[in-house]
């Protein structure tokens, strides 16, 4: 079954994009479309695009892999609490499964991005993919392997609460770093009739866009910074909405790094600018779906 593929399916809230790789993790096709809202929908898209894939390539399907926003529980694919998609619970593995009559995994959206920007970013056997959009999570490889915890909040850096000052967070704290650090954040901070897809040097000569945007990226700073010290990661990825501003983040972010390092020794030693990157390609989290079939338990969804 060498010749056989693997296929991974990103579920978002505006598309549902869909790969195919081989044995050696090359990609050979892939397709979009747009997401449709509830259960059925989102089960019977995903089914096409499957089958669309399966057939164009002509080869044997070994098995699928799901990547969807949302709390999932592993390995049995049970999602809740999806709101993105319309889907308040399924069980999207075993339901997946049995109309595909193939092994399907399905974990978290950021999971899956972390395994996908761990094959992009090759060069050690960590890392952390910092998700910076609506909300700020991260996706943590050890050891080449996906890292979920005994409850599957690994990764939750967004809601460990910082700064009081920051206000009420919807999870119930007070002063979570995502009310500081995400992509909502920003949006929020930045002044009326600027938007953080629109930012540019030169509207960061504004002295109110600069404030906001400076602070912002600070948080942006101390995630990545928590990562390196909970975590231990080799190296940082930033993805989601924000890594769309590229260069103009990485240079901020390395100018914090760069200040924190001239006040501490200890954080001068964690080469903090050398182990962080801005941006993934838009197929990363597919890439990491598909690659979730290779390092899934062998159980197959259905025989639970």
């Amino acid at each position: 079954m060498s010749d056989g593929i693997r296929i991974g399916i990103d579920i978002g809230g505006t598309s549902t994009r869909a790969v195919a790789i081989d044995a050696e993790g090359t990609v050979l096709m892939e397709n979009q479309f747009a997401t449709l809202q509830g259960a059925d929908a989102v089960l019977s898209l995903v089914c096409a695009l499957v089958a669309e894939l399966r057939d164009r390539s002509g080869r044997p399907l070994l098995g699928v892999g799901v990547g969807v926003p949302g709390v999932v529980e592993w390995p049995d694919g049970l999602v809740a609490h999806a709101v993105n998609i319309g889907v308040e619970r399924l069980a999207l593995g075993r339901e997946l499964s049995e109309r595909l009559d193939t092994p399907v995994w399905v974990d978290n959206d950021v999971n899956v991005a972390a395994l996908g920007a761990a094959r992009i970013y090759p060069g050690g056997g960590s890392l952390g993919f910092l998700n910076v959009g609506t909300g700020l999570a991260a996706g943590v490889i050890l050891e080449g392997a996906l890292w979920r915890g005994t409850r599957g909040v690994v990764g939750e850096i967004g809601h460990v609460a910082i700064d009081p000052a920051a206000g009420r967070c919807p999870c119930g704290q007070m002063g979570c770093l995502e009310l500081i650090a995400s992509g909502s954040a920003l949006a929020r901070a930045l002044p009326r009739g600027v938007t953080p897809g629109a930012l540019t040097s030169r509207l960061l000569l504004a002295a109110d866009v600069r404030t906001a945007f400076d602070a912002w990226v600070r948080g942006v700073a101390m995630a990545a910074r928590m990562l390196v010290l909970s975590v231990g990661v080799d190296r940082v990825v930033v993805g989601g909405g924000a890594a769309a501003l590229g260069t103009l983040l990485h240079d901020a972010l390395v100018d914090v790094f760069d200040a924190w390092s001239k006040e501490s020794p200890f954080i001068a030693s964690l080469r903090l600018p050398d182990r962080t990157f801005v941006g993934v390609p838009d197929r990363t989290a597919t890439l990491g779906a598909a690659l979730l079939v290779e390092s899934a338990p062998e159980l197959h969804p259905r025989e639970r």
